[in-house]
């Protein structure tokens, strides 16, 4: 018996030493540690002139403590196109580029933690360093990089540009930026893919990413987002990220639980229809973000935004001191009370040793059912029905060991009465967890509160602040201009987001946060499907304040369409809005539809094909509609553009959402920087831009209008000019420089009684040019032996250019039996020359000329026969020269 109830013991006590060490201590997020390595050794300088050079020492970096210390100087291009060259293994040093550039790198073999470094340890430095070319490996290709696969030290002042694909977590500088590591003022230009984790600076970001700028475009071609065979595997199938489905696309970083700040985006990211969690700056994001501006296009699937796609809650679970606390100091309590039983037999009989072994078999039971009750290191709150399941498996552990107990209690009365008396004492202990067991049964679940509310300048968790966005942002679903969507991803994002305080338990109490502060939106958000907000498309939780948006909402067949966020829970407070919006419904000047807070914001907007559910303020608001008195809809304003469309769903409500006169409008003290003035932008081809800044009422003088530069074979537009009226432009316009291909030939909508077209252009003509004509009736004759037939006006709808018009001729009327003339700017009529061709006369009309009419030819005058008689003529006069001649000479 002494040796079975040792083995309890031990067994308990091995899982309680288990039991005090929180879970995530054993999540292993990446595949290796960071190395970091303390060397007290004097640092040694090397130098690297060329290729060789760059080889022998990227061989002699395969031994981790070789760069302990070291410091590299490259003091020479170098061209690595010619060489063997893999990958520099491992560093821990200083890497001095000087400015240099290495080109000519390609890395395409098969394996993970890839790039120009394969792993930057802590402490170490690259800088000054520009990197051209290729890491596209193969096999399992995740943690891809341009400088380094993963990075726990500095990278700064470093250019890559070229090409970097993988499976996730790919950057143009980095893989996985780690939380010690740093990149700093570093740019990176090409093209970069990756199914999940794809960013132009980093894949993911934990650490610090500031002072950067991405002109590189992220999954920005449909190949790129297309499904390959050998993608799709059991594991891709039952994951959270299905093969072939593009999430966390970022112009910074794919997904950011770190810092990023001050940083720029000018690429592509992302495609049509295709891939979730995309944004300007980061695919998702729990970190924080700031300062930083984007200038790129992006497209998404869903959660598309302008700087966020995906702005999931930082979350913080508290668990409190509660059952499974009390369960689990009372098995504790259980095992000394054991080991004073163990220690007090000392001659048990076979009888007891048997029930012993029972007692280890349930307790083991118990302790499974404690593992399932305890976090699972995911950081998701405990699923009720899981929790409820594990305690019931508990309880009944429980019972069955409460009978053995009892079995071995009477078994050993007669021998050993000490044994009597620990097991009395289990058998109170045991008595103790049942009723904790019971307590806990009523108590399973938690609390969540949304905190963003509380937010101060000092929290920088779950935070977005002062960010730009000026491109686009076009997605089917949850489109915004700063972020697609704050709310909580369900599996997508494989990040710890929760953070756990005090041990494990059955109840807890969980804060989340999530908060858009002092954010600009200047882009246009298109959404096809559902939910486009000037700031957020969904704001399903969390706080946006002190934000402005002046970007166009055009969502035609679309609901939840606001100029803040289109469709709301959360918390939106002192925000303005002035912007034109396009959806079929649930369309509002602030929000499309509320149910949470909308505080002390402003709007100047117009509202496009909605049918209902639609107003200056909110679309809908339903607290609103039943008159209840505690809504939070308090202190909003607008000013009605056209005409007063109410605030909410066609109604007014006074203090919530009430309209201004202009003149009250524009007076206030406090009014808004955004209504002060409009901004008219014209940007080329190229990315240049010019802009104009009016103030209110002021017009725009149309020889402000650039000029647009000549393409040969292209006619050149400035996109939404025809729309615009110059002497009212209510809100910020961009109007971007297109060029459409020139058609060679366009024929006029008149046709003869034969249904063909009555002429033909030739020339360079717009797409959606028209040749026009006007017929000529009862013009006077030109001469009184000519007849009139038919004249026609001919003009074009746009600025385009005819070098040859071809005339399908009446029927009955011939080539020969004609005159053409033309009308030019003079208003006279000049006769011209024609070519026939079979039923067409083909002429070609002189600047000016808008206009030919058909005359007949006068009898005897028609040119053909005065041709004729001249040539009879001359050869007669030939004939009788050769005669003379003839006779001279005889």
């Amino acid at each position: 018996m002494n040796k079975a109830l040792r083995v309890v013991l031990a067994l308990l006590i091995c899982v309680n030493l288990l039991w005090g060490i929180h879970p995530y201590a054993f999540a292993q997020t990446n595949p290796v540690s960071d190395g970091d390595i303390t060397a007290e050794a004097p640092a040694e300088v090397i130098t690297l002139s060329d290729a060789e050079d760059f080889l022998e020492f990227s061989e002699n970096c395969r031994l981790n403590s070789y760069s302990y210390n070291l410091i590299v100087q490259l003091d020479a291009d170098i061209d690595l196109s010619d060489t063997d060259f893999e990958c520099i293994p491992s560093f821990s040093g200083t890497f001095e580029g000087g400015g240099h550039t290495i080109t000519g790198l390609s890395i395409t073999t098969n394996g993970s933690v890839q790039g120009l470094f394969r792993y930057l340890h802590r402490g170490s430095v690259v800088r000054d360093l520009t990197v051209e070319g290729q890491i596209t490996p193969g096999g399992s290709h995740s943690f891809v990089g341009g400088i380094a696969g993963i990075n726990y030290g500095s990278i700064e002042n470093c250019r890559f540009s070229g090409k970097v694909s993988g499976s996730e977590r790919v950057g143009g500088l980095v893989g996985t930026n780690e939380l010690t590591g740093i990149i700093d003022s570093c740019i990176a230009a090409g093209d970069i893919h990756a199914d999940h984790f794809a960013g132009g600076i980093a894949g993911e970001n934990k650490g610090v990413v500031r002072g950067c700028e991405n002109k590189a475009h992220v999954n920005a071609t449909a190949a790129q987002n297309s499904v390959d065979i050998s993608d799709i595997t059991i594991d891709s199938i039952t994951g959270s990220e299905a093969a072939g489905t593009a999430t966390d696309i970022g112009g910074i970083a794919g997904t950011n639980s770190g810092v990023v700040r001050q940083c720029r985006n000018r690429g592509t990211i992302g495609y049509p229809h295709i891939g979730y969690n995309v944004g300007g700056i980061a695919g998702s994001q729990i970190g924080y973000i700031t300062g930083c501006e984007n200038f790129g296009d992006i497209y998404g699937r869903k959660e598309a935004g302008g700087i966020v796609g995906q702005m999931e809650p930082s979350t913080l679970i508290q668990y409190a001191e509660d059952a499974l606390q009390t369960l689990h100091g009372q098995l504790q309590d259980m095992s000394v009370t054991i080991d004073g039983a163990s220690a007090a037999v000392q001659n048990g009989t076979s009888q007891i040793s048997g029930q012993a072994g029972e007692l280890q078999g349930h307790i083991d039971t118990a302790l499974d059912a404690m593992g399932q009750l305890a976090p699972d290191g995911s950081g998701n709150p405990p699923d009720s029905d899981s929790t409820l399941a594990a305690l019931n498996n508990l309880s009944g552990a429980m019972s069955s060991i409460n009978g053995t107990v009892n079995n071995m209690a009477s078994a050993g009365q007669d021998s050993v009465q000490e044994l009597t008396d620990q097991l009395g004492k289990l058998l109170e202990d045991i008595n103790s967890i049942s009723t904790t067991i019971g307590n806990a049964a009523n108590n399973v679940g938690g609390t969540v509160a949304d905190v963003s509310d509380n937010d101060t300048d000092e929290d920088t968790s779950g935070k977005v602040e002062n960010c730009i966005n000026n491109g686009s942002v076009d997605a089917d679903v949850n489109a915004g201009g700063i972020v697609g969507a704050m709310s909580v991803e369900n599996d997508l994002d494989p990040e710890d987001d929760f953070v756990s305080v005090g041990s494990s338990s059955v109840n807890f109490d969980c804060e989340i946060r999530a908060v858009v502060v002092r954010c600009e939106n200047h882009g246009e958000v298109t959404a096809k499907r559902q939910s486009a907000g000037g700031i957020a498309g969904w704001s399903s939780l969390g706080l946006i304040r002190d934000c402005s948006n002046a970007g166009t909402l055009y969502a035609p067949a679309a609901k939840y369409v606001g100029g803040i966020s289109g469709l709301s829970s959360g918390y939106i407070r002192g925000c303005d809005a002035k912007c034109p919006l396009t959806g079929i419904g649930y369309v509002g000047g602030i929000a499309g539809q509320t149910n949470g807070t909308v505080t002390d914001c402003t709007s100047m907007v117009s509202i496009d094909g909605a049918s209902e559910k639609y107003g200056a303020v909110l679309g809908s608001c339903e607290e609103l509609a039943r008159g209840r008195g505690d809504v939070p809809v308090i202190g909003n304003y607008y000013l009605a553009i056209d005409r007063d469309i109410g605030g909410v769903d066609g109604i007014s409500y006074d203090g919530a959402a009430q309209s201004m006169e202009r003149e009250e409008f524009f007076g206030r003290e406090d009014l808004p920087d955004i209504f002060d003035s409009v901004t008219v932008r014209f940007v080329f081809d190229d990315d240049r831009e010019i802009h104009y800044t009016l103030s209110r009422g002021e017009s725009l003088d149309i020889g402000d209008i650039p000029q647009i530069p000549e393409k040969p074979g292209y006619v050149g537009y400035w996109d939404g000019l025809d729309r615009l009226d110059l002497s009212l432009i209510p809100f910020d316009t961009t109007l971007t420089l297109a060029y459409e291909s020139l058609d060679s030939a366009i024929q006029s909508s008149a046709v003869r009684d034969n249904h063909l077209p009555l002429m033909l252009a030739l020339g360079e003509f717009s797409p959606e040019e028209q040749l026009n004509t006007a017929a000529l009736t009862d013009l006077d004759r030109l001469s009184d032996d000519t007849e009139f037939i038919e004249g026609w006006e001919f003009t074009l709808s746009g600025n385009g250019t005819i070098d040859q018009l071809r005339l399908l001729l009446p029927d009955g009327i011939d080539a020969e039996s004609i005159g053409l003339s033309l009308r030019g700017a003079s208003g006279e009529w000049l006769s011209r020359g024609f070519t026939a061709d079979g039923s067409y006369i083909v002429f070609h009309p002189e600047e000016g000329e808008t206009a030919f009419r058909l005359d007949t030819v006068p009898k005897g005058l028609r040119t053909e026969h005065i041709i004729a008689a001249a040539s009879v003529l001359l050869l007669l006069i030939t004939v009788v020269f050769i005669i003379r001649q003839r006779k001279k000479e005889n």
